[in-house]
Order: C-alpha cells, then structure tokens, then sequence
C-alpha cells in the first residue's frame, strides 16, 4: 500500500525524517506505534485505531506531506476508495488532515497487513507455480477495481500484501483515470511520464512486477525509442507471453485482464488460432489464494522464507 512494510527502495534517510513522530498521535486518536517504512513523500505506521467505530485491534496509518499533492483531490479518492468492498482490497477506515509540530499533513488508516511480495523478492524468485497460484487474485481484485471506473496506479510488489491467509491489494493509490496525483515509479509506464495513467497504465506495472517476482529483477526498456522492453532470461510459459503482451509500448496493443486469465487458464499447447476472439468472461478461473508468507511455506515448504523483524508483531 505504497510502500505499506520497508522495502529496498526507501531513499537513505527517509526513516529519520519520520521516526521523530513514532510514539505521537495524530488528532488524539491514532497513536503512531511504530514506524513501519516510507520515502521521501509518506511514511507508515502501525497504530491501533481507537476512533474508527467497530474497527480493528490493529491496522496501520500513513502520513503524507499535504503541501506534496493536490490535498483536497487525494482527500477525495481516500474517501471514494473506502466505499469499495472486495475481499481481496485492502481496506480504508479513516482519513483526514491533521498537523504535527507545525507540519501539515494527510493521513489516511488501512488495514494492517504482515507482509508484501517485495519482501520475499530478495530472497528468491517466485516458482511458476506460486506466481500461477497468487496471480489471479490480483487480477479479480484489479478486474473489480477497473469496473468501478478507477485505476490502481502502483500495481508494484510491495503493493500486493498479504492480510491473514489472503492476498490483497493495496486502495491508498487509487484515482480515475487521467492525471496521476503521485510520484514517479520504476514500474511506470511511457505515458505516465507525461502524466497520464489508465487501465493500460496498470497492465504495464503488472508486468514489470510479474517479471521482477519471477526473475529478481526488473526488465529494461528504451522509452524514448519506443521499442518492446527486453526480458531477462528464465521466464517460463505462460508467463513470458503474458508479459510481453503487458509491455506493449502502445497502450492499445496491452492485453487485457480477460486476456492474461485466458492465458494463464490455458495450457502452453492450446495456443488461440489467428482471428480467435479473447474471452468474454467475467470473471478469471479462481485458484486457492497464496499470501506471500503462503507462497513460501505451502507451495515451496522446502525454501522457506522467514519474517523479517518488521513484519513480526511486537510482544
């Protein structure tokens, strides 16, 4: 949920900025805990959330520089993604201004959940069982989210989380198409760097993250020539054509969510013919849910990935 557990990619720094604030309290009611990670921009801390009515025990809330954003548009979106309902979309209790030692920020309170797939990446890739197992999750919960007329906008690793024994993703980014309202990711799309994102937007970070799961590393791309993006070696079927097709340069040319389900569905040697139309069905094949705790020690109890002290609750 942008960066809801520390991962690799906070700038050197970022923590200091924000750790002063551990042990406050925002409006007198959510109590920043402890400092779980950030960036330059926001920062995340576990809290128990005494004046959500009928909230949870445990959840986390982020801060964001108000001055960062457009405040009121950000407000907006937090308050319009807290009506969604889906059991596989982190949930938003709470959101709101507040101000700490003069500092004006936003804050908005989630769903506590113990761990993200970029946590597992430095570890090892994921198999091409796990990634068929966690995938369709993602694409019923981006499949929901897209009909409700939004965009994800960081459809990243550490945005795909695990919440008890479900896979969820991330609210905290969602907006309507358009204009993006947040910083800039190595998993963008072209046309996000001239400020624009959609659906297509997020086919293209769904595959850039598959290839990272599934290699440790990222795919190079030559944006200004407009060419397809190489692909590093050992990615099996069916997911190199799947990922090839999210990475069109033209937004048009992307595969769809229906797309990538049928391909997933189908085995390697049932190729469509030329002509054959996509799948028109709503809803992909549901495979049995993998958190990323799952993925480790129930599809691969021989590679066990441990929790890390962050995503350990505290005694």
């Amino acid at each position: 949920m942008g960066g809801l557990l520390r991962s690799r990619y906070e700038p050197s720094g970022a923590s200091e900025t924000w750790r002063r604030w551990e042990g406050g309290t925002v409006l007198g009611k959510f109590p920043l805990q402890r400092y779980l990670g950030g960036s330059d921009h926001s920062a995340v801390f576990l809290t128990t959330p005494s004046g959500v009515a009928n909230g949870p025990t445990e959840a986390v809330i982020k801060l964001i520089f108000a001055n960062d954003i457009d405040a009121d548009k950000q407000l907006h979106q937090w308050n319009a993604s807290r009506e969604l309902a889906h059991p596989n979309l982190i949930r938003i209790f709470d959101s709101g201004r507040c101000e700490l030692d003069g500092t004006a920020l936003l804050y908005v309170v989630m769903e506590y959940a113990e761990e993200n797939l970029s946590q597992i990446i430095p570890e090892r890739a994921l198999t091409i069982d796990e990634a068929r197992g966690l995938l369709p999750t993602v694409l019923q919960a981006l499949r929901y989210v897209h009909d409700k007329g939004l965009v994800h906008g960081r459809v990243e690793p550490s945005n795909i989380l695990a919440s008890g024994d479900q896979v969820k993703l991330s609210t905290d980014t969602l907006s309507p198409p358009g204009v993006r309202n947040c910083a800039d990711s190595v998993y963008d799309s072209p046309e996000s760097a001239m400020g624009a994102i959609s659906i297509a937007s997020d086919i293209w970070q769904l595959g850039v993250a598959l290839v990272e799961v599934l290699t440790q590393r990222l795919p190079r791309f030559d944006l200004q020539q407009n060419k397809q993006a190489t692909l590093p070696d050992g990615i099996a079927p069916p997911f190199r054509e799947i990922v090839e097709n999210c990475l069109r340069a033209d937004p048009s040319k992307r595969w769809t969510i229906d797309r990538i389900a049928d391909r997933l569905d189908r085995p390697q040697s049932d190729r469509p013919q030329s002509g054959r139309p996509q799948s028109d069905r709503s809803q992909p094949t549901v495979v049995a849910p993998s958190t990323p705790a799952a993925v480790a020690r129930t599809v691969a109890p021989h590679a066990p990935i441990e929790k890390t002290p962050l995503t350990r609750k505290q005694d």
